[in-house]
């Protein structure tokens, strides 16, 4: 399944993953949970890669619509911390 939605929405399975998926059919809508896989992060202050998950923002994104449903996203961005020179950075998202 989670191959399945990764597809459909044009995501490389290689760097999200699907947490979950949900169907309102009071709202007519479907949201979609999504996360990126880790990897190491380079901090773009001092290029150091001593970074660490600070903390988890959820952004939501409208996409498209499915055969008259609404679509919502949500991303579970990843707040990171460089552990050499403690500034905090959000991870890229594609």
């Amino acid at each position: 399944m989670n191959n399945f939605i990764s597809s459909l929405l044009g995501f490389e399975e290689i760097d999200y993953v699907v947490d979950g998926y949900f169907e309102d059919t009071g709202n007519n809508s479907i949201t979609i949970q999504i996360s990126s896989k880790p990897s190491t992060y380079v901090c773009p202050d001092c290029g150091s890669v001593h970074c660490n998950i600070h903390s988890r923002r959820p952004k939501k994104l409208i996409h498209s619509n499915f055969t008259s449903k609404a679509c919502n996203i949500i991303y579970n961005q990843k707040r990171l911390k460089c552990m050499d020179c403690s500034k905090t950075f959000l991870e890229t998202n594609y």
